[in-house]
């Protein structure tokens, strides 16, 4: 599908839909300092065992295949099939989409704890933000469109042509948030990766003393979506810290090898900064 054929494709789509509110911000390049200094995903010991099959001999990090029928596709097509990894910027508030649906869920045939991926992406890939929008539609819109509900890609968005890494955020039909996300195309601009239990810990047990400090509140920028109550204390207590703990303790059994190892190239100075404000005292209000 050729650019011009992407654009009239949106265009008379958005068309139909003029009168949902237009989300706050619009699709875009980023910059390299808003390039995470550090990105998180979880799965099960099966799916890191699959990944490292497909591991090549260059030592790149192996990625998956990105499904159809999720919103990014749905919004843009074109992804669907391509080889990529969905991450988020923290371990905790990453764990799943909603109170109802966890990516950190153990293995429901082996029993074995969901496994935590860490990667560092490097400040120099390419990098662009696209926005999407989830439209309930109307009866009218409905009889023309023959959907109930539609995700509607921004018409202004970047060309994908060289694109490392994607940051992806939905927006619903007023044009508030719904959830965020990241998502790996290049695993060459992957600095280091480690789903190491011991290479982590430091990461996880800061994250846990926030976890179970009921005055923490993770800010808006942290959250991946709306629907995960991760300022909930029973959501908290229940779900995320018994996740990261199961991990923890489960240490490096079932990994594969190519996924244990230091994770370097995350203790820049902007990083020893994010990990300082994990670990440091919450407000006593």
């Amino acid at each position: 599908m050729t650019r011009r054929i992407q654009l009239m494709f949106v265009v008379v789509i958005l068309s139909a839909f003029a009168y949902s509110k237009e989300p706050p911000e619009k699709s875009r390049p980023l910059a390299p300092s808003e390039i995470p200094s550090i990105l998180f995903h979880w799965t099960t010991p099966a799916g890191l065992r699959w990944m490292a099959e497909q591991a090549k001999n260059d030592g790149s990090m192996p990625l998956k295949e990105i499904p159809k029928g999720l919103p990014i596709t749905k919004a843009y097509p074109w992804l669907s099939g391509k080889a990529g990894l969905f991450a988020w910027t923290n371990p905790a508030t990453g764990m799943g989409y909603s109170d109802y649906k966890f990516y950190s869920h153990s293995d429901p045939e082996t029993g074995e704890p969901a496994r935590l991926l860490a990667l560092v992406p490097s400040k120099d890939a390419k990098v662009v933000l696209l926005v999407s929008q989830f439209v309930v539609t109307t009866a009218e819109e409905q009889r023309k469109t023959g959907q109930p509900t539609l995700t509607l890609p921004d018409a202004g968005h970047p060309s994908l042509e060289g694109v490392d890494l994607v940051k992806h955020i939905q927006y619903d039909r007023d044009g508030t948030r719904m959830f965020q996300e990241w998502i790996v195309l290049n695993p060459r601009k992957v600095v280091s990766f480690s789903a190491s239990p011991k290479a982590l810990a430091p990461i996880l047990n800061a994250e846990l003393i926030r976890l179970e400090d009921p005055r923490f509140r993770y800010p808006e920028n942290q959250i991946h979506s709306s629907s995960l109550s991760v300022n909930d204390p029973s959501i908290r207590s229940k779900f995320l810290i018994p996740f990261l703990k199961a991990d923890l303790q489960a240490g490096e059994k079932g990994i594969p090898a190519i996924f244990v190892g230091e994770l370097t190239g995350y203790h820049s100075a902007a990083a020893k900064c994010e990990l300082k404000i994990m670990v440091a005292p919450t407000s006593k209000k």
